[in-house]
This record gives C-alpha cells, structure tokens and sequence, in this order.
C-alpha cells in the first residue's frame, strides 16, 4: 500500500498533527508512506517527516507555495497525488 501525507510546517518544522498523521499512518494502515512538504522550506520538513517515520518525502522547494492557502498548493498538491497514485 502507498499512503501519502501533505506535511504542514513553520519553516521546516514538522507540525505535531503531521507527526501524528505519518505515525497512524505506519501504525493502522502498514505500507509505504510518503511525506509531500511544499514551501521554501520543503528540505527541512521532509527530512522532518522521515525522522518521524516517512519511508521517503517528495519535495516541491518553491517559495510560491509558502502561503499554503489552497489556491497556491492545490493544483501541486494534486499533481503530485496523480503522478503518484496512491491507494
């Protein structure tokens, strides 16, 4: 199974919601997880996520993404998720 999880972050640090997401990921749905971090600091999130149990991370290191409001991350997010295609 291929599970992907957006990774919310402040400069790189990992939200707690996003820790929580990848280890209940792991834990109740087994399979590979992947991190997705957008933003300026993608880097530092996603090498967050894989400390808190990603099996890899897909980075987009735009800064036209830090915002995070939908209307900037959606059409990445989604085409990151089509390319993808996680079950």
């Amino acid at each position: 199974m291929n599970i992907l999880v957006y990774v919310e972050h402040n400069n790189g640090e990992i939200a707690g919601i996003s820790q929580e997401a990848i280890a209940a990921a792991k834990r109740d749905l087994g399979g590979n997880v992947t991190a997705v971090a957008v933003g300026s600091a993608a880097n530092a999130a996603a090498a967050g996520a894989m400390a808190a149990g990603a099996d890899a991370a897909i980075v987009c290191a735009d800064a036209s993404l830090d915002s995070g409001m939908v209307d900037a991350v959606g059409p990445t997010v989604t085409s990151i998720v089509q390319s993808q295609n996680p079950d």
